[in-house]
């Protein structure tokens, strides 16, 4: 599982009704995440709506297995999962291909490795050397928000 995030959105209007801050943005974002391999630094529960980990050690959400895992992401909105040397299953390919995308407000990644990612999450932060995403979700009628944070 992966999460990569984050944000630079504004919303202005140049005037004649086109908001072309959106297309600057998914350029700019585009161009964080194809930057270079994201691994996994580290995952957990936003318990105060902080918008940061109060809560970590959580090991259902991304398993150990696939914390050694990296994602490099292309900018054809293709990319690479490598599995690490820490395989969740026998037989496991070391690498497989995926596709990804951006809403059109570059607020939601979405991505076709994972079935969370498929959903979308939202991008917390992202930087050169930081991919923050988060999923607000609801189990047994308790709300909770959970943010993986991944780092070159």
């Amino acid at each position: 599982m992966l999460v990569i995030c984050i944000a630079i959105s504004c919303s202005k209007n140049n005037g004649n009704g086109n908001n072309n801050n959106n297309a600057d943005s998914a350029l700019i974002k585009t161009n964080l995440i194809v930057l270079s391999a994201w691994k996994y630094d580290t995952s957990g529960l936003d318990t105060n709506n902080s918008f940061t980990i109060t809560q970590g050690g959580d090991t259902t959400v991304v398993p150990p297995c696939e914390r050694d895992d990296s994602w490099t992401f292309a900018s054809n909105n293709t990319g690479t999962v490598n599995t690490g040397t820490k395989h969740c299953t026998v037989g496991e390919a070391q690498t497989s291909s995926f596709t990804w995308s951006l809403s059109t407000d570059t607020k939601t990644l979405k991505a076709s490795f994972n079935p969370v990612l498929q959903s979308g999450v939202t991008i917390l932060k992202l930087d050169s050397t930081h991919f923050w995403v988060y999923r607000d979700s609801t189990y047994l009628g308790v709300n909770y928000r959970y943010i993986v944070e991944l780092k070159h």
